[in-house]
Parts: C-alpha cells; sequence; structure tokens
C-alpha cells in the first residue's frame, strides 16, 4: 500500500515518530513517503500517489493543525484511508465519530498501525481502528533515510556555533502524573524504554547524517535515570565529541545532583525544565512534584555546574492572579534567566484538552466548563477578568514580533505590557527590568520550544492542499 507519512509539527526536530512507524511500515512492505508541513508545502502530486495517509499527533499544536489538514483533504477529495498516530492522537476523536479519520492508534502505536494496513491489503475489515497501546513492543531502529536533511531542522546555537541536532529518544510515557500533562492521561505513569542497541544504531546513523549534538526528547530524561546514564556513557564511548541537551523535571535536578554532574562531564549542555509557575499553591493542584523553592534551587545549582537550564512556563491558567504574573517576571529577572527564557513562554495559556487529568478531581472539574471543539480545550475564566486581556495582548505582541531575531528585546516589549497592566488593575509590581542584559554565549535552540500551546497562524497555513 501506498502510504503517506505526515508530520505537523516536533518543536523543530525532525520527527522521529515518523521514522519509527517508517521503519515498522517498511519492514511490512508497503511503500512510504513523508512530508513534514513545519518546513514544506504539500501539493496534490503526493496526495494523489497516496492510498493512505498518517498523520504524527504528538501534542496540542499537531492536533490543531492536523484538523484544518484533514478537513483540505476531504473537501479537495481524498477518499483513502486517514489514520491518527502519536501520544495526542486521541485529540482526533470527533472526526474519527464524523468518519473524517478512519483510525486512531495513541502510544506505542507502530504496530497496530502496521497490522491496519496489513489488514486492508488482504483485504479485511480491521476490528480495531481506536485503540491506546501500552504493551511493549519491539522497536526498530527508525528509517530516518526518507525524512529531510537534520540541517534543515531547528541547530544548538552555542556562542558563534551553529550543531546540527539529531533527535532522539530513550523512553516513552513517564513515570509522575502532573495533572495538566499531556503524557500521563495517555501512559498513566507508565514508561516503555527503547532497547539500547537500536538507541545507539540510531544515534550512529545520525551522527553518519551529520548530527554533532543529540536532543533526548524523553518527556522526562530521568525517569529511568540508570537507564539515560547507560546510554549516554555507551553514546561517549564511541561519539566522544558529541554533545547533548534533555527535557528533565526539577525534582529530578534536584534529587540527582551527582548524576547531573555525571552527566555535564559527558557531554550534557542545556536542560529545559518545566517551571511552569512560582505559585506553590498552583504547583501543588497540578502536581508539579516541586515548589518554588525547588526552581530556585535548580538554577543555583545550574549555575554551579555551568549548566544551562530553560524554564518553561503557564503562566495563564484559572489560577492566575496578578501576582503570579509578576513572580515569574521578577524570578526570571532576579536568577538572571532572561536570556534563557523563549518570550512565548510568558504568554502560554493551559490548555485542558478531553480527557485530562484535571477534570477527574472533583475540586478542580467544575472550572472547565464550554469545551471548543475548534482547539481542543475547555474553556476557564480567570479570578480577575482583565487577564484574559493581558493574555491576548502578550499573543498579540508575540505574533507581531515574529521577525524580531533578539528575544531580549521580545521580552522587554512583553515586560512593558505586563508592567501596564499591573499598574492599571494590582498592587503587584515588578522589579526593574536590566538596562542591559548581555546575551550571553549559553547554548540555546534556533527554534522557541513549546510544546503544549495553541499552533500560531503561520503554522496553520501550513496545513492547506
Amino acid at each position: 500500500m501506498n502510504v503517506l507519512l505526515v508530520s505537523t509539527y516536533d518543536l523543530g526536530n525532525q520527527p522521529t515518530i515518523i521514522a519509527s512507524h517508517a521503519a515498522q511500515l517498511v519492514a511490512s512492505s508497503h511503500e512510504i513517503r513523508t512530508i513534514d508541513l513545519a518546513i514544506e508545502d504539500l501539493d496534490s502530486g503526493i496526495i494523489n500517489w497516496a492510498q493512505a495517509i498518517g498523520i504524527s499527533i504528538q501534542m496540542h499544536t499537531s492536533a490543531t493543525i492536523a484538523k484544518n489538514l484533514v478537513e483540505n483533504l476531504r473537501s479537495s477529495g481524498f477518499k483513502g484511508k486517514i489514520i491518527y498516530f502519536g501520544l495526542s492522537a486521541h485529540l482526533g476523536e470527533v472526526l474519527f465519530s464524523e468518519g473524517q479519520v478512519d483510525a486512531i492508534f495513541s502510544g506505542e502505536s507502530e504496530t497496530a498501525f502496521s497490522n491496519y494496513l496489513d489488514q486492508l491489503d488482504t483485504g479485511k475489515t480491521p476490528a480495531n481502528t481506536n485503540l491506546k497501546i501500552l504493551e511493549r513492543i519491539d522497536h526498530l531502529v527508525p528509517l530516518r533515510s526518507k525524512l529531510r536533511p537534520l540541517e534543515e531542522y531547528s541547530h544548538i546555537i552555542w556562542g558563534d556555533r551553529s550543531l546540527v541536532v539529531g533527535p532522539i529518544e530513550t523512553s516513552r510515557g513517564c513515570s509522575h502524573g502532573c495533572l495538566h500533562c499531556p503524557v500521563p492521561q495517555v501512559y498513566n505513569k507508565r514508561v516503555r524504554k527503547v532497547d539500547l542497541k537500536t538507541l545507539i544504531n540510531d544515534i550512529d546513523q545520525l551522527v553518519e547524517m551529520g548530527a554533532e549534538h543529540i536532543s533526548f526528547n524523553d518527556p522526562d530524561f530521568l525517569n529511568i535515570p540508570t537507564h539515560s546514564d547507560l546510554v549516554v556513557t555507551e553514546m561517549r564511548k564511541r561519539h566522544p565529541n558529541l554533545t547533548f541537551d534533555a527535557t528533565i523535571k526539577i525534582e529530578h535536578i534536584v534529587k540527582y545532583k551527582k548524576l547531573m554532574r555525571q552527566l555535564k562531564d559527558k557531554g550534557l549542555i542545556l536542560v529545559q525544565s518545566a517551571f511552569e509557575t512560582m505559585d506553590d499553591e498552583v504547583l501543588a493542584l497540578m502536581e508539579k512534584g516541586h515548589n518554588a523553592n525547588d526552581a530556585k534551587e535548580a538554577i543555583d545549582f545550574a549555575k554551579s555546574i555551568d549548566l544551562t537550564v530553560r524554564p518553561s512556563w503557564i503562566p495563564f491558567s484559572p489560577w492566575t492572579t496578578y501576582q503570579s504574573i509578576a513572580d515569574i517576571v521578577n524570578f526570571s529577572i532576579q536568577y538572571d534567566v532572561l536570556s534563557e527564557s523563549d518570550p512565548i513562554q510568558w504568554t502560554i495559556k493551559l490548555l485542558v484538552p478531553k480527557g485530562s487529568l484535571l477534570l477527574d478531581s472533583a475540586i478542580l472539574s467544575p472550572i472547565f466548563t464550554d469545551y471548543d471543539e475548534e482547539h481542543f480545550t475547555y474553556r476557564f475564566d480567570y479570578k480577575h477578568a482583565a487577564l484574559d486581556n493581558l493574555q491576548q495582548d502578550l499573543a498579540r505582541f508575540m505574533e507581531d514580533s515574529q521577525s524580531c531575531d533578539d528575544s531580549i528585546v521580545t521580552l522587554k516589549g512583553l515586560y512593558l505590557i505586563i508592567k501596564e497592566h499591573l499598574e492599571t488593575y494590582s498592587d503587584s509590581s515588578l522589579i526593574d527590568f536590566p538596562s542591559e542584559v548581555v546575551s550571553n554565549n549559553n547554548p540555546r535552540r534556533s527554534e522557541s520550544w513549546f510544546c503544549c500551546a495553541e499552533p500560531t497562524a503561520l503554522q496553520l497555513k501550513s496545513a492547506t492542499v
């Protein structure tokens, strides 16, 4: 069967999930083509070739772009099968119920997806077309030769160096149950690791493709600390000049300081960590596993070993106050992480899709009432109505500032908007924005990192046929 695999958005990385599914499908004798809407346009020629189209849905942003894509495909006359797969594939259940999407496979989806197509190829009608798969599977080495070159994706900028990035996952799922996170609603605090041999073979091929740096894109790199350390140790033996980055919880940065030092010595240069807020009550509601003092300790520790940590935030939620907004900004200034801050992080609004663990709480669920089918999220009201205007003002400023390459200039603009709102509506205040912020040489991604936010207008345009 001719199968087109489509990536809608994967944080600026070469989409590993597309490569892993391609490997499984090729092993089952299907013909594969791929396209990445983040960097390529979708044309009618490749659509006419395809008998089935698989769309990876790794996060909320992917789901919104994919919805537009499916509607465009069907309106343009595509009659073949459309399959959603990936972590957040379940967000396509309305399209599935309408018959626009033919199958949904979330979780460990490679084998189920392949089996579905195998049955179609033999004239059978697949019985199970909406599955969440948590059983362990044998992972094949991702088939990256079907993807765009690594050079076309996000790089690591480190001083005057621009490092080609190879993305990889040592595990899927997460052992934690943060209520706002999409991972535990699928994996239910389970972790599925990829075996060492497969990982090392993948790293080897990434290096052959030009990778100078490896991004470990696990939901949390230290879910299985011994496994992660083993992978890094073996990688270091084979490729001693490789650097790497990882996503690591604040809780784990604080808990595994000895291991963090060892990872730093083996090439760790950058950590992305979900700080979310500096409000301890909200952190407890979300069951984040850390508090504001832990966040401060994590930054202090990272600076002591010369390790860059880039915070991600969810400043706007039902529990947001003007003080909590001020605390995020003031922390960023006081702890000297402005240069490590993606401006879009100051604009992020909590997304609550169907199935969110927040909805399982008898205390929290009444907060979320109307469901927005177009944006895949429940809506909520703020404690202070003007906070909605603030979030929209910040988001609008970000849209207008996309052409600005200086993140400090953009942050200063956001700071001034927040400052004006605080002075108008609250007694909370901001400390002074530094008169001069010297851009340091710390490593950063060339593309802003945001996994749980609504897509930009530019991203939505990529879904046209």
